[in-house]
């Protein structure tokens, strides 16, 4: 839930200033960290490690299975809710600059 937000806007960060990347201007960072809560969905994989750690254990796989099916879960709920607090806060922005003559 935290590693693969921050590893996500980390990594995007450096290669835009590192000039590899251009982000979109309509896109920012905390929208990024958005992205990289989203990317926790992702547990086919985590699965998969999870039955060939716990080769002899069939309650030890079923923890784990279901740990990652919550995690999964949760990072879909909350990834959800973040992106869409942030384009509501960035549209009242949009909204005060364009009343601002800005």
């Amino acid at each position: 839930m935290i590693g693969k937000p921050v590893g996500i806007t980390l990594a995007v960060y450096l290669l835009t200033k590192l000039r590899f990347v251009r982000i979109a201007t309509n896109i920012n960072w905390i929208q990024f960290f958005g992205i990289g809560i989203l990317a926790g969905i992702g547990f086919t994989m985590s699965i998969f490690v999870s039955i060939l750690a716990f080769p002899d254990d069939r309650m030890l796989q079923d923890i784990a299975k279901l740990s990652v099916l919550i995690a999964s879960s949760l990072a879909m709920v909350i990834g959800y809710i973040w992106l869409k607090t942030t384009s509501k806060i960035k549209q009242k922005k949009s909204i005060q600059r364009t009343e601002a003559g800005i």
